[in-house]
């Protein structure tokens, strides 16, 4: 059985999905079961995975190595690598807006926004800080971030506004209370139900451990670009062949 950490569906039909290993899977939808390819290049679990609301072949992802990284869906290759500055494990991205993208981190209470720069690079714009442990965040409209606490019943979630000069800046007076008996977790991530630790080792897989043969390897990504090169001849050769046989017809 595997569980999967992120799931994101392109206007094209295309399905990204993550879960304890280091790829990401582009398949078909709604035929799930036609692989078009992996994003190979994080080194740890991939936890979340955003799509660049401008395009259908740009995403942004983030795993266990504290890096985030931008992809192009279409070649399968990724095109910039940013390294967090704090060693904290990224646990989720929130939409891209105005080719911003804002970042939780467990065991931080911050929130970094980083802008994504013409497509080709990433760089940090501002790093937001909170009382508590930030879970998950998402922009509306560019001009407000809303980011949802963890651990606390009062003020669970925090409003930001942009201002003029482009900065985000805590917009305060407004409260919000969970209801008696309700409380937010401590984290988005697996625990282990008995212990309450995070669960992070990866899945023991038949080809071996992941951590011993991680998809990232060129061998592998070999593999994987030669598998991509056969499915494109076949259609082709098949393209060609009904072309041919109507023809023969007419």
């Amino acid at each position: 059985r595997r569980w999967l950490a992120s799931i994101r569906a392109t206007s094209n039909n295309r399905l990204l999905t993550s879960d304890r290993d280091e790829k990401i899977r582009i398949s078909q939808f709604p035929q799930t079961y036609i692989v078009e390819g992996y994003l190979l290049g994080h080194s740890a679990f991939v936890t979340a995975i955003s799509l660049v609301s401008s395009s259908n072949d740009l995403c942004v992802s983030c795993g266990g190595d504290d890096t985030v990284r931008l992809w192009n869906i279409n070649e399968c290759r990724e095109l910039h690598r940013f390294q967090l500055e704090e060693k904290s494990l990224p646990t989720h991205l929130s939409n891209v807006c105005d080719a911003q993208v804002a970042v939780t981190l467990s065991g931080s209470t911050t929130v970094q926004v980083l802008s994504i720069e013409s497509a080709t690079s990433i760089k940090l714009v501002q790093t937001l800080e909170i009382a508590y442990q930030p879970l998950a965040t998402t922009f509306q409209n560019g001009k407000t971030l809303l980011i949802l606490q963890g651990d606390c019943n009062q003020n669970y979630i925090v409003v930001y506004k942009k201002t003029d000069d482009g900065q985000w800046q805590e917009h305060t007076g407004v409260t919000q209370q969970l209801p008696p008996g309700i409380s937010m977790p401590k984290t988005v991530l697996e625990t282990d139900p008995r212990t309450g630790q995070l669960k992070m080792e990866k899945i023991q897989e038949n080809r071996g451990a992941s951590i011993e043969i991680p998809w990232n390897r060129v061998e592998r990504i070999e593999k994987a670009k030669a598998s991509r090169s056969r499915r494109k001849r076949k259609k082709r050769e098949t393209s060609t062949t009904t072309t041919t046989t109507t023809t023969r017809e007419e």
